[in-house]
């Protein structure tokens, strides 16, 4: 798993970030797609100022094979880059499916309005039609997966939660790395519960409250022994407060944060749920971000 990567560069040093991350990950034997995007409304307005309808494509052309991607052609056994005439999300979603990819990197390419940390639009486009685990590489990121610390899912309720729990445990198993579960028991009012078992648990004692949670994870940490081909040891983290801001916590010190993807039948993925922009706007840590589709029972 993660031996074939999608990397979105565009000669940032947060796009830098996600290559390096991308390179070590797959080691010399995987692969990284380094994809970049021209946008087509950029690419008129390029046109129509310079009167060029080939120069804007030849620059980026240039750096994409040249400085965006010298740092990791001798890091891996296949390098190959490619520039697409579409908006970003949609460049690197189709990429994705057309190579094969096992995830799709970006660097944490956010913005901060009023102080207030949001995740990018491409990054958003992005969690609306995910095909593969979407992986966002924050500025603190430094090394590859395995490096900084075990692999450790966000356990909620329902199916985003089984999927990213099968994913991560397939990836514990492949990288021989640890893996660890967190769930947070959500003290919180109603209004930011994340489903109908939190509604349920708010209303109940702590101390119920705590018991059943423990519980649940318990039942994941079962699941995750009987779907290893090792003797996996799992480390059980049950928190109170919200989910986002102890999954934010969790990131610090986590090699790589595995959470799922809630997806809304209301709002047919067109919604990103708050407390995943919350995570994704504030990690300190590698967050991977696991749809159904990219979780394949065998």
């Amino acid at each position: 798993m993660l031996n074939r990567l999608v990397v979105g560069v565009d000669g940032t040093d947060a796009a830098a970030r996600a290559l390096d991350w991308a390179a070590a990950t797959v080691g010399p034997e995987g692969a990284v797609h380094c994809v970049a995007a021209a946008s087509p409304m950029i690419e008129f307005g390029v046109d129509v100022i310079t009167g060029d309808p080939v120069g804007y494509l030849a620059f980026l052309e240039g750096h994409l094979a040249g400085d965006w991607t010298r740092r990791v052609v001798d890091r891996v056994a296949e390098c190959t880059v490619e520039l697409r005439e579409q908006h970003a999300s949609q460049a690197l979603i189709e990429a994705a499916v057309e190579v094969g990819a096992d995830g799709i990197v970006i660097g944490s390419h956010h913005h901060r309005a009023l102080s207030i940390a949001a995740i990018g639009r491409t990054t958003r486009g992005l969690l609306r039609q995910l095909p593969t685990a979407l992986i966002v590489v924050p500025e603190e990121a430094q090394h590859g997966l395995g490096s900084d610390g075990p692999v450790v899912v966000g356990v909620g309720h329902g199916e985003a939660t089984e999927g990213s729990v099968w994913w991560a445990t397939q990836l514990a198993d492949d990288r021989d790395l640890p893996i660890g579960l967190i769930r947070a028991t959500g003290d919180a009012p109603v209004f930011q519960s994340n489903g109908l078992l939190d509604v349920l648990g708010y209303y109940l004692s702590p101390a119920e409250r705590e018991q059943w949670t423990t519980r649940e994870v318990a039942r994941f940490a079962h699941a995750v022994q009987e779907n290893s081909d090792r003797a996996l040891s799992v480390d059980v983290d049950v928190r109170s407060g919200l989910p986002a801001v102890q999954l934010v916590e969790a990131s610090r010190s986590a090699g790589l944060l595995v959470v799922g993807q809630h997806w809304s039948a209301i709002s047919r993925g067109h919604h990103v749920s708050q407390p995943l922009r919350y995570l994704l706007g504030h990690a300190a840590g590698v967050v991977a971000v696991v749809p159904e589709a990219a979780v394949h029972v065998p």
